[in-house]
């Protein structure tokens, strides 16, 4: 990350500043406090968009979730957690619950400070000794976590370096649960997601739940507005519209009786039969199209509907 910054970005409650579009004087400001970001919503919005003044809000919306919050989206409760297997030079994602995580966690912090053991390793704490950390029943090592406290389990999971087992690392949500929030119980290894969810992921996901329902907000609008902004043909138009797809020359209409194609047409059109697609037509086929056109005027639109379906080619 590049060292320039806006001065006015520089407070805590922002846990970093990301470079934006390779800009060289703006950086995206991202948060930890959802109040805080919902307040100046309003004034970074303006800024990016005096950055870049081709971009709108849902582009704004979009970049602050790919850069920031995309990951904190998915309600808590049903939060998955990711470790990263590696294989022939591909690495895999594995999709954990929370449950299966900590069964996990238990496995291998237990095996990685039995083969700290095997190995004599320095990493053991100082104060304490492989003997009071290991007991042997049966040939079978077990680990006393009493004995080693909370404190000191941090150093073993330091020298862990993510490692869950061979080609199984965590990443993500589960190294931070791995590194911060595993801790010892008693007699037991427990993972405190309650801690991990309140610290590190709320506030995020209650930002990333404000930016979607504004992202979905602006989208409908802009249905709205493209639906509203559709071209609203006249029957008229309608008419001569069907004429110039060559409606009438179709088999399944060319072959029916005049009167019939008519009463087709008034139903399509919810127009009467006589009065408006006879007449109409009547204009339409005409030799002299002059005819009552004042009255009749779907004949005045038939250049116009050629032209719109030259323009969609």
């Amino acid at each position: 990350m590049k060292s320039k910054i806006f001065n006015k970005y520089k407070q805590s409650k922002t846990r970093d500043l990301i470079d934006v579009g390779n800009s060289e004087k703006y950086y995206l400001p991202l948060y930890t406090n959802s109040d805080d970001f919902k307040k100046d919503y309003h004034n970074n919005l303006c800024e990016y968009l005096r950055n870049f003044p081709s971009e709108n809000e849902l582009k704004f919306i979009d970049d602050n979730l790919y850069y920031g919050y995309n990951e904190f989206k998915i309600e808590p409760t049903d939060l998955k957690f990711t470790l990263v297997e590696s294989k022939y030079n591909i690495a895999f994602d594995i999709e954990l619950n929370k449950n299966n995580l900590k069964n996990v966690f238990r496995q291998a912090i237990k095996a990685f400070i039995i083969k700290c053991y095997q190995r004599n390793s320095s990493l053991l704490p100082s104060g304490l000794n492989w003997s009071d950390v290991i007991t042997i029943v049966n040939k079978k090592e077990s680990v006393r976590y009493e004995k080693i406290g909370t404190e000191n389990l941090k150093i073993f999971l330091k020298g862990m370096m993510g490692n869950i087992a061979e080609n199984l690392y965590v990443s993500g949500f589960s190294r931070m649960l791995l590194e911060n929030y595993t801790y010892i119980h008693g007699r037991i290894l427990e993972v405190d997601f309650p801690s991990f969810i309140k610290n590190e992921y709320l506030e995020l996901y209650e930002i990333s739940k404000f930016l979607l329902n504004k992202r979905k907000v602006l989208q409908e609008d802009k249905t709205k507005t493209l639906i509203n902004s559709k071209i609203k043909f006249s029957n008229p138009k309608k008419l001569a519209l069907l004429q110039t797809i060559g409606f009438f020359d179709s088999p399944a209409i060319a072959n029916l009786a005049e009167d019939k194609q008519n009463e087709i047409v008034s139903l399509l059109l919810d127009a009467d039969k006589k009065e408006f697609v006879y007449k109409n037509r009547l204009n339409l086929n005409s030799k002299n199209p002059n005819y009552q056109i004042d009255k009749y005027t779907a004949f005045q639109y038939v250049e116009e509907m050629e032209k719109m379906l030259n323009e969609m080619q």
